[in-house]
């Protein structure tokens, strides 16, 4: 028997001499869109109704799906602003889908919202003594997330009778705490050294003569990451130091 060259057919595949062949088999549309993100909230945001714009490279996109923070997809459209949220820590997924119902690689954002100042404190003695030649009131100040403080302090006359209250602007005193911190603003009043000593003779003179209060009214501005603002005011008595 001579060694004759044989062929064999695969199963399931068509013999191209057999009259059979069918080309290749041409498959659908398995892959899905891509998304970008073209604007994004900051990493920390003083709005609780945040935006984002998105879109899709590709032609054959269908439409968008969106979800907040976890929640089941939704079909959404960009711009997109959520609706408000709590504070704290978000996130936003989008992913696209196309003619074919085919769903792209979904994209994320993660992003904090901080409308306001968390647990802004101010203390001052309830009483200031009046000593030496200068006044220097001890403001504490502290919140419970890192802020800029900035502390001013007014000293006002008041008669107790009849007569005009009058006020003194003191300097302003700034700076930065960590969170759950707290630092020591001081206060004092800004000139020269003869003019420090010029209000300090007219305040012992004041207090001694009994015939006017005087009080020191302490506010301070925090300001965190966020841009968020928070006030808050004391006010103190001066005394003589004995």
């Amino acid at each position: 028997m001579s060694d004759v060259p044989r062929t064999f057919d695969q199963p399931g595949v068509a013999n191209a001499d057999d009259g059979t062949d069918i080309g290749a088999v041409e498959l659908g549309d398995i892959t899905g869109p891509n998304v970008v993100f073209d604007s994004t909230p900051p990493a920390t945001t003083s709005d609780n109704t945040a935006t984002v714009v998105f879109s899709s490279p590709d032609g054959d996109l269908d439409y968008f799906e969106c979800s907040i923070d976890g929640a089941a997809f939704s079909t959404c459209a960009s711009p997109f602003t959520t609706p408000p949220l709590s504070e704290g820590a978000h996130s936003f997924e989008v992913r696209p889908v196309d003619t074919s119902g085919n769903s792209g690689p979904t994209q994320s954002v993660d992003f904090t919202v901080d409308t306001r100042v968390t647990g802004p404190d101010v203390t001052i003695p309830k009483k200031l003594t009046v000593k030496g030649r200068e006044l220097k009131a001890k403001i504490s100040a502290g919140a419970q997330e890192d802020v800029s403080a900035l502390a001013t302090g007014t000293l006002i006359f008041k008669p107790k009778g009849k007569g005009k209250t009058r006020k003194t602007r003191l300097g302003d005193v700034s700076k930065q705490i960590d969170g759950g911190g707290r630092k020591i603003l001081r206060v004092k009043f800004e000139g020269g050294k003869n003019k420090r000593q010029k209000l300090t003779r007219k305040l012992k003179r004041t207090l001694k003569g009994g015939k006017t209060q005087v009080r020191l009214r302490a506010k301070v501005k925090f300001t965190d990451d966020g841009g968020n603002n928070a006030a808050e005011k004391r006010v103190s008595r001066l005394k003589l130091k004995r």
